[in-house]
């Protein structure tokens, strides 16, 4: 490692030449493992050199001795070369001590000279992603103006030699690291697109996939005003260029086709229903109907038939999950990450279905999955961590304790390996922190609620840190926050959780518009906590809010979407409470329209078809007509049915309903009711 062994004269000792080759010779068998890879004695070496001349100097001649890897330009980076320097200089910025005042500047101008960071991403991936994660927030800044200035500088050949580099070392900082994703993976490919248009023919094919990749990084930011632009160029330029049977020209449909699904807007929604079937259909021209992009647009259009809230599309969705499935286990094999995708998948639409029977069929798919990410990909893997965060979030809303003291281990495991494969700051993180923190909040242990606190404020530390404060991941995680704050029971807490909610409202107003189905959630939380204040003006105040979240759910997902059910239950709910006859009377229609929402969307038997049954038996219950009341027996017995079979007898909403069919019986005056009412 040193460049010239210590001598006798120095007063070190010197390990003669001959011993020294001799002690080589017979640790060899110890220096690699029988896949030619580094052993624990390689190691133990390095730390006795480190040590032995002082870690900053031995990294330093390390650095200079690699650094020439770097080459001069796009062609001439010796990858291996370039990945010790880097990382030596990423180990150097860490170090503490007055002695390296530059390498900071050096880790910044090193990563700024973008051919080495775009060639070294695939390869060490893991050396590139240590040393953007070392930078401090000032230095991003930096760096983001030396990659404008080198990509500003290309000439046409430049710019062909370089895009394909540069567009996969955007969508790996994107995509795999969730990095910066405000700033640097965006702006590397903005750069990019000014030079090309400046360079390069209107339809070049290389500009499309700039403005593809564009497209996703900003719809995946809710930066949905540039999104449509983006994704509408690529498709022409890939249609005229390619024709409308390319398989690129479909992979264009698709995106544009998710981003449409996820505008808000009514009519995009609507809209994006026959892109989805489009990409389908060339997919299954060009590849066949067993290829595994064909499972891929299938599953595409399952997701979106699931989403759309009507009973016809979600049994469609589930034959087409199936399909999916059948086709990845043909093409791929039984035990293909892909294949759990499409186990996934078909395990969420059949939750949906209300059956307890399809519920039963979902834990076994959850668990396949699981066990197939666990073989594949290895137990430490992040979408093994997501597998368990699906089968932990099945299992707690099956009504059954065991499965519910089950899901806690799978949500603490989950948790574990997201932060151990990438890092406590990554915003899987954060997901993973709230779906733990929600599952403590909910135990009933006052030290599991305790808990949770930390949990969810660390997430949203974590979603303002990586995604940024206005982003509305940052507004789902302040209610969160917020949502907890008004359940402590301290007064100090409550009173902040209406910042927590103002700011989230702010947020999703801002960045999804005022008209999103996000924001009527915003506002529907906000609603609830100024009606839980008990302060008149609060009250009162909540009332527009309801009114505006039904609306802009009525507008946004229909006027059918379970979504509009749930505003119109909240609506009625308050409208009840008001003292006012005639809101009284208003609020009959708007239970009864959330009834039929909930049995034509869900189906008869649907565990929130329950929820709305039991709201109108109360509303019946207490109008003081005695047709209402006789009317009222018949929703409680229904409500109670669906709960036992789709909750299970044990649930705490199967308690709620045979609490409140006992309270019934008990008012009838029948000795027979009166009689039935204890055993309930």
């Amino acid at each position: 490692v040193l460049k010239e062994a210590p001598s006798a004269e120095e007063g070190k000792p010197r390990l003669p030449q001959v011993h020294l080759s001799r002690l080589l010779t017979n640790f060899q068998p110890f220096l690699l493992n029988k896949d030619g890879r580094r052993a624990p004695m390689h190691r133990i070496f390095g730390v006795a050199a480190l040590a032995y001349a002082g870690e900053a100097a031995i990294r330093e001649q390390l650095y200079a001795n690699f650094q020439p890897g770097y080459g001069t330009d796009w062609e001439s980076v010796e990858e291996r070369g370039a990945a010790e320097a880097l990382y030596q200089i990423t180990q150097l910025a860490g170090l503490a001590g007055e002695d390296q005042p530059n390498c900071r500047v050096r880790l910044v101008r090193d990563l700024g000279c973008l051919r080495v960071p775009a060639r070294l991403y695939d390869p060490a991936k893991e050396v590139t992603a240590e040393a953007l994660m070392a930078l401090k927030e000032e230095e991003k800044t930096e760096l983001g103006s030396f990659w404008q200035q080198v990509i500003g500088a290309f000439d046409l050949s430049s710019v062909k030699r370089a895009s394909e580099d540069i567009l996969g070392l955007a969508e790996w900082m994107f995509v795999d690291m969730a990095y910066d994703r405000y700033r640097l993976s965006r702006r590397l490919d903005e750069s990019l697109l000014v030079v090309q248009e400046c360079l390069l023919p209107a339809n070049d094919l290389m500009m499309a996939k700039t403005m593809h990749d564009l497209g996703g990084i900003c719809a995946a930011m809710a930066d949905y005003s540039p999104v449509r632009n983006f994704f509408q160029r690529a498709l022409t330029i890939r249609e005229q260029a390619l024709g409308p049977l390319h398989l690129d020209t479909a992979l264009s449909i698709a995106e544009f086709a998710s981003y449409l699904k996820e505008t808000g807007d009514p009519a995009d929604f609507a809209a994006a229903r026959p892109f989805f079937e489009r990409a389908l259909a060339i997919r299954e021209q060009v590849l066949g109907p067993m290829h595994p992009d064909t499972a891929n647009s299938l599953n595409g259009l399952a997701c979106y038939l699931m989403d759309n809230g009507v009973p016809a599309d979600l049994t469609a969705a589930r034959s087409l999950c199936a399909r999916s499935l059948a086709i990845r286990e043909e093409a791929q094999g039984p035990k293909h990450p892909d294949t759990a995708i499409s186990l996934s998948n078909l395990a969420t639409c059949l939750d949906k279905t209300g059956d307890p029977r399809d519920r039963v069929k979902a834990r076994s798919l959850y668990e396949r999955a699981l066990a197939i990410n666990e073989q594949a990909l290895g137990l430490m893997h992040p979408i093994t961590a997501r597998c368990l965060n699906n089968l932990a979030a099945h299992l707690s809303d099956t009504g059954n304790p065991a499965d519910e003291a089950a899901a806690r281990p799978l949500y603490e495991r989950s948790l574990a390996i997201t932060e151990e494969s990438l890092g406590p700051h990554h915003p899987y993180m954060a997901l993973s922190l709230n779906n733990l923190a929600v599952y403590l909040k909910q135990t009933g242990n006052p030290n599991d609620f305790a808990a949770a606190r930390p949990l969810f404020e660390r997430a949203l530390a974590i979603w303002e840190e990586s995604q940024g404060p206005n982003h509305p991941d940052t507004a789902a995680s302040l209610n969160n926050l917020a949502g907890y704050l008004d359940e402590t029971g301290d007064l100090n807490d409550f009173a902040a959780a209406r910042s927590l909610h103002e700011r989230a409202l702010a947020i999703s107003e801002e960045s999804l518009g005022p008209n999103h189905p996000k924001t009527a959630t915003s506002l529907n939380k906000l609603a609830i906590y100024l009606e839980r204040t008990g302060d008149p003006a609060n009250f009162a105040a909540a009332r527009p809010l309801y009114e505006r979240a039904l609306a802009i759910r009525e507008e946004s997902q229909g006027p059918n979407h379970p979504d509009t059910a749930t505003s119109l239950n909240n609506l009625a709910d308050y409208l009840e409470k008001t003292g006012d006859p005639a809101d009284l009377a208003a609020a009959r229609p708007l239970y009864e329209r959330a009834l039929a929402i909930q049995e034509e969307s869900l189906g008869p038997k649907h565990p929130d078809t329950a929820l709305s049954l039991s709201n109108l038996a109360v509303y019946l219950d207490n109008t003081g007509d005695p047709d209402d009341f006789a009317a009222a027996r018949p929703l409680y017995e229904r409500a109670l049915a669906i709960r036992e079979a789709s909750l299970g007898p044990d649930h705490p909403d199967t308690a709620v309903s045979l609490n409140n069919l006992a309270v019934y019986l008990e008012q009838t005056g029948d000795p027979a009711d009166v009689a039935a009412a204890r055993a309930l």
